[in-house]
């Protein structure tokens, strides 16, 4: 029989409580954007393209295929949608005449009643700049972890059983 020690103990507590943390964001984070997507009348999957372009973009539709984890195809269907609604753009590539790049059109200067980025850097306004950088440090460093992690899983062979085409 093994023991652990209070250390031991108090740290698998702390990990655990903070795992649980992770997961309440993670939760509530999904929620933010059904909830925005349900008000611009945009599907998740396209909010999660132009918050992914508020913060990386302007970016090529195959960079955004990339950062978003989707095929190229679906980025396209995705992308017309979005232009067609006016939420993105096209633009040439400053240096790459051949690039085109793919940017929000949504400008937050505070009129947008809900911009899904504004929503999120509320509480980061609220903290001080030492703990605005610890934040940051921490969420760099989850986000380093999850995609090791994600990477890892995504090299094992599937654990579900082999899907049966239906004729």
């Amino acid at each position: 029989m093994t023991t652990t020690s209070q250390p031991e103990a108090r740290v698998a507590a702390q990990v655990g409580e903070a795992i649980a943390r992770l997961q309440d964001l993670t939760l509530v984070a999904e929620q933010l954007r059904v909830e925005v997507a349900r008000f611009w009348g945009l599907t998740v999957s396209e909010i999660l393209a132009l918050t992914y372009l508020d913060g990386h973009g302007p970016l090529s539709q195959r960079e955004l295929a990339e950062g978003l984890s989707i095929t190229p195809s679906a980025v396209t269907v995705m992308v017309d949608r979005l232009i067609a609604r006016g939420f993105v753009a096209k633009s040439p590539h400053p240096t790459d005449r051949r690039r085109v790049l793919v940017r929000t059109t949504l400008v937050d200067d505070g009129s947008l009643p809900v911009s899904p980025n504004a929503l999120i850097a509320r509480p980061f306004l609220e903290m001080d700049e030492a703990q605005r950088l610890a934040a940051t440090e921490l969420m760099d460093l989850l986000t380093r972890h999850l995609a090791q992690a994600a990477a890892r899983v995504h090299d094992l062979e599937s654990a579900a059983p082999p899907r049966r085409r239906v004729t």
